[in-house]
């Protein structure tokens, strides 16, 4: 993903990382030195509502940014398996998908 890319490469040239969100996507700035070094525009789905839960208020400096540069390899790993999940589960045929299985236990439990 050119997205994940692109992150960890900002990790490597700045100390901070600002996230704005703009409802869909989100905007990525890496600053180093009160100067903005990186930025772009995040589309995907999963990388936005991983990113989403980090940082106070879009903000990612000090000792949670070094915390996330640090765990980033396990945070790539949770965000492509994630759009796997969601890509499989699509594919499903329908008997298969867990939604209609609740149903059937709901329907079941009624019964």
């Amino acid at each position: 993903m050119k997205e994940l890319d692109k992150l960890r490469k900002g990790l490597k040239i700045g100390d901070i990382l600002l996230i704005e969100d703009y409802g869909n996507t989100l905007k990525c700035i890496f600053m180093a030195g009160g100067l903005a070094k990186s930025s772009f525009i995040v589309k995907d789905d999963a990388l936005v509502e991983a990113l989403r839960l980090k940082g106070d208020h879009g903000i990612l400096e000090g000792a949670s940014f070094h915390a996330f540069k640090n765990t980033f390899d396990s945070f790539a790993l949770h965000v492509k398996a994630r759009k796997l999940y969601d890509e499989l589960s699509y594919n499903l045929p329908l008997y298969m998908k867990p939604e209609v299985h609740e149903d059937e236990v709901l329907k079941q439990a009624v019964a």
